[in-house]
């Protein structure tokens, strides 16, 4: 495994000798250690891209754009469908600008309070 303590690019650096060494000398090893990577990555649902990635510390796209099942922070209500801080932007530029939504943005927007929220 990946020597504890390295910094960023002390880990890319041990990694590209990896894959930099020579090949004849230690092909198998590198081959071992890519099969065991690539094994536990598929263990745990990943690639052996993604699971280089996560090793050199780049960071992973999920939960980019997705709205929580939540009451939005500045309304403090859930809406059908649900909506979060991004619906205020109309309001203006500046965070302090926004206020929640009123019933005619909310009709404007299609939506409707949610029944059950908390």
């Amino acid at each position: 495994m990946i020597p504890k303590g390295l910094s960023r690019e002390g880990r890319k650096k041990w990694i590209q000798q990896l894959l930099d060494e020579d090949k004849d000398s230690d092909q198998e090893e590198i081959e071992r250690i890519k099969t065991e990577w690539t094994k536990d990555a598929r263990a745990v649902g990943l690639t052996l891209a993604s699971l280089i990635d996560r090793v050199l510390g780049k960071r992973t796209p999920t939960g980019i754009g997705r709205i929580k099942d939540a009451p939005c922070k500045i309304c403090g209500f859930k809406t059908e469908p649900l909506h979060d801080g991004r619906r205020h932007k109309s309001q203006g530029i500046y965070k302090s600008d926004r206020r929640p939504l009123t019933n005619a943005e909310l009709t404007k927007f299609g939506l409707k309070k949610a029944a059950n929220d908390n």
